[in-house]
């Protein structure tokens, strides 16, 4: 696989983390 694939895969994971960690951050103060 080429490096590109690897940097656009791990960019979307960490996209997903940030916005878990927001959502739950959210439902906290509610």
């Amino acid at each position: 696989m080429s490096t590109i694939v690897w940097v656009t895969l791990s960019a979307l994971i960490l996209i997903v983390i940030v916005i878990s960690e927001l959502d739950e951050r959210k439902s906290k103060r509610k």
